[in-house]
């Protein structure tokens, strides 16, 4: 082969990497702008819901009346009530290889999904950091608010509604088995079939006196330094001693987000209490520390003692990243689980 038939090879080959990568780069943006939040599919709904701002609002049933931005994605050509799943991030946006795959997931199953945005109408146009602290509560409100719109409408199985949460989400949906938020909220006629948590954060979460028979999958990664292991054993243990129906997954050597097809990376700069907790026990009507403290609502001075055991717990970093292993074993795990739920909701 001559200089000029190598040069011109060579040119071919340039120009055809350029335009696959041009056209990847439109895939990658179309594909982002399809799943972004105000592209997502289905109807755009209005969730009743409240927001609490403490424990005390959270167990009245109080706080400021709030309508919670959702979208209601309903399955095509479906004949009677269909089951639903609730997929639950607390966050302003849509993390697509979560709430995006999953969606798509149930749907192709007949499914119809509700996506939640917790935050969007309390912290518009914020930085989350900071929010979902805040509106901790305020979530918890939304799961029920959530079961209580999908249960009144007449194309829903209200028996077969399940809930997923990932993270801070994974926090939030937990209060769907605590027996004295749920009568509070919905009554007691009215409950979720299944609740399924992906690495959530049991730091922070609250303990209720009783906690229903619905069944609870959690899925947790084995060295996730950010929503860490040793709070939700404690999590799940005493929730199991208030009559819990929970289940734990621990996946060996994973690390946050491990359910999502991205590289392993370490971030540096995000902040986590580490092994350490402070929950809120509404048995005991106080706050839990993992040092042992218990604190009780109304203590002089508790805010202090919690942010100084918090400040000597912090800790600043995070790594997290795919574990092809795990997320395959949890794909089929969580879509077996739900579907036993729903068989059994009958």
């Amino acid at each position: 082969m001559t200089a000029r038939h190598l040069c011109m090879l060579f040119m071919s080959i340039l120009a055809l990497a350029t335009w696959s990568a041009e056209a990847g780069a439109r895939t990658r943006q179309e594909r982002i702008q399809q799943r972004a939040w105000k592209n997502l599919p289905g109807q755009k709904v209005y969730l009743d819901s409240r927001s609490p701002l403490n424990v005390v609002e959270l167990a009245a049933g109080e706080g400021a009346p709030t309508q919670v931005e959702a979208h209601l994605w309903m399955p095509a050509n479906a004949r009677g009530p269909v089951p639903v799943v609730v997929l639950f991030n607390c966050g302003n946006t849509m993390v697509y290889p979560k709430e995006g795959y999953w969606s798509e997931r149930f749907h192709r199953r007949g499914y119809a999904v509700l996506i939640v945005n917790s935050l969007k109408a309390r912290a518009p146009g914020t930085k989350l950091t900071g929010q979902v602290f805040r509106y901790r509560y305020a979530t918890m409100a939304d799961v029920f608010a959530a079961l209580k719109f999908l249960a009144a409408d007449a194309r829903v199985d209200a028996k077969r509604i399940a809930i997923m949460g990932w993270s801070n989400g994974g926090m939030s949906i937990f209060a769907a088995a605590i027996e004295e938020l749920r009568t509070r909220y919905v009554g007691p006629d009215l409950r979720y079939a299944a609740i399924v948590t992906i690495s959530p954060y049991c730091a922070i979460a609250t303990l209720g006196r009783r906690f229903s028979s619905t069944p609870i999958l959690s899925l947790h990664g084995e060295r996730d330094d950010f929503m860490l292991l040793k709070p939700c054993q404690f999590y799940r243990q005493e929730a199991v001693s208030r009559g819990a129906n929970f289940e734990m997954i621990v996946y060996p050597g994973a690390v946050h987000n491990w359910e999502v097809p991205f590289r392993v990376h370490r971030d540096y700069t995000q902040p986590t209490l580490g092994d350490c907790y402070v929950m809120t026990d509404l048995k005991q009507r106080a706050r839990l520390l993992g040092n042992g403290t218990t604190i009780a609502f109304g203590t002089p001075n508790a805010r202090d003692t919690v942010m100084s055991y918090v400040k000597a717990c912090r800790k600043i970093g995070i790594t997290e990243g795919k574990h092809e292993r795990s997320r395959a074993d949890s794909h089929a795990r969580i879509s077996a689980f739900i579907q036993k739920s729903f068989a059994s909701s009958h």
